[in-house]
Protein backbone atom coordinates (compact mmCIF):
# COMPACT_ATOMS: atom_id res chain seq x y z
CA UNK A 1 0.00 0.00 0.00
CA UNK A 2 1.46 3.36 -1.30
CA UNK A 3 -0.42 5.49 1.35
CA UNK A 4 0.16 6.91 4.17
CA UNK A 5 -1.15 5.89 7.39
CA UNK A 6 -3.82 6.87 8.73
CA UNK A 7 -6.13 6.84 6.31
CA UNK A 8 -9.17 8.36 5.33
CA UNK A 9 -12.27 5.83 3.55
CA UNK A 10 -11.96 8.13 0.61
CA UNK A 11 -8.67 7.60 0.17
CA UNK A 12 -9.35 3.73 0.77
CA UNK A 13 -12.14 3.93 -2.18
CA UNK A 14 -10.24 5.82 -4.72
CA UNK A 15 -7.32 3.58 -4.26
CA UNK A 16 -10.03 0.31 -4.89
CA UNK A 17 -10.69 -0.87 -1.23
CA UNK A 18 -14.26 -1.65 -0.97
CA UNK A 19 -16.29 -1.32 2.48
CA UNK A 20 -17.34 -5.05 3.36
CA UNK A 21 -18.44 -5.03 7.64
CA UNK A 22 -18.54 -3.74 10.33
CA UNK A 23 -17.94 -5.89 13.40
CA UNK A 24 -16.68 -6.50 16.89
CA UNK A 25 -12.96 -7.76 17.48
CA UNK A 26 -12.96 -11.36 18.77
CA UNK A 27 -10.19 -11.71 20.98
CA UNK A 28 -10.46 -12.24 24.21
CA UNK A 29 -9.44 -8.58 25.89
CA UNK A 30 -10.15 -6.49 22.88
CA UNK A 31 -13.72 -6.13 21.77
CA UNK A 32 -12.99 -3.08 19.43
CA UNK A 33 -15.05 -2.22 16.76
CA UNK A 34 -13.14 -2.93 13.50
CA UNK A 35 -14.21 -2.10 9.90
CA UNK A 36 -13.46 -4.80 6.85
CA UNK A 37 -12.34 -3.46 3.82
CA UNK A 38 -11.53 -5.58 1.35
CA UNK A 39 -8.03 -4.39 -0.85
CA UNK A 40 -7.73 -4.54 -4.41
CA UNK A 41 -5.54 -7.90 -4.43
CA UNK A 42 -8.71 -9.12 -2.91
CA UNK A 43 -7.60 -9.84 1.12
CA UNK A 44 -9.02 -8.76 3.73
CA UNK A 45 -8.08 -5.95 5.90
CA UNK A 46 -9.23 -4.66 9.18
CA UNK A 47 -9.04 -1.48 10.27
CA UNK A 48 -10.35 0.80 13.54
CA UNK A 49 -10.83 4.59 13.64
CA UNK A 50 -7.86 6.44 15.09
CA UNK A 51 -9.46 8.75 17.34
CA UNK A 52 -13.23 9.08 18.22
CA UNK A 53 -12.97 12.82 17.68
CA UNK A 54 -12.14 12.21 14.01
CA UNK A 55 -13.69 8.88 12.50
CA UNK A 56 -12.80 9.76 8.70
CA UNK A 57 -9.03 8.50 9.71
CA UNK A 58 -8.57 4.40 10.19
CA UNK A 59 -5.59 2.91 11.11
CA UNK A 60 -4.36 -1.34 10.76
CA UNK A 61 -6.41 -3.42 13.52
CA UNK A 62 -3.62 -5.35 14.37
CA UNK A 63 -1.24 -2.34 15.52
CA UNK A 64 -3.73 -1.65 18.40
CA UNK A 65 -5.15 -4.69 19.45
CA UNK A 66 -4.20 -6.51 22.64
CA UNK A 67 -5.02 -9.21 21.08
CA UNK A 68 -3.39 -9.45 17.65
CA UNK A 69 -0.74 -12.52 18.57
CA UNK A 70 -3.75 -14.49 18.47
CA UNK A 71 -4.66 -14.26 15.48
CA UNK A 72 -1.52 -14.45 13.61
CA UNK A 73 -1.46 -17.39 11.55
CA UNK A 74 1.59 -20.06 12.41
CA UNK A 75 4.12 -20.24 9.50
CA UNK A 76 3.42 -23.27 7.15
CA UNK A 77 6.00 -26.08 7.78
CA UNK A 78 8.32 -25.99 4.56
CA UNK A 79 7.67 -28.71 2.47
CA UNK A 80 10.22 -30.14 -0.62
CA UNK A 81 9.25 -29.62 -3.85
CA UNK A 82 7.73 -32.32 -5.76
CA UNK A 83 9.50 -33.62 -8.23
CA UNK A 84 8.08 -33.13 -11.83
CA UNK A 85 8.33 -35.99 -14.01
CA UNK A 86 8.31 -35.67 -17.69
CA UNK A 87 4.64 -36.47 -19.24
CA UNK A 88 4.38 -39.48 -21.36
CA UNK A 89 3.71 -39.65 -24.74
CA UNK A 90 1.42 -41.51 -26.54
CA UNK A 91 3.08 -43.44 -29.82
CA UNK A 92 2.41 -42.32 -33.32
CA UNK A 93 0.79 -44.80 -35.53
CA UNK A 94 3.36 -44.85 -38.79
CA UNK A 95 1.77 -43.65 -42.00
CA UNK A 96 2.17 -45.50 -44.36
CA UNK A 97 1.90 -44.74 -48.28
CA UNK A 98 3.62 -41.10 -48.26
CA UNK A 99 7.00 -40.58 -48.41
CA UNK A 100 7.25 -37.23 -46.93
Amino acid sequence: MSGSWPATRQWLEENGFTFEARKRCNGKTCGMTIEWYRTPAGRMLPLNIVAPNNAKELRPHWECCPDAQEFRSKPAPERPAKEVKPAKQKPQPAKTGMLF
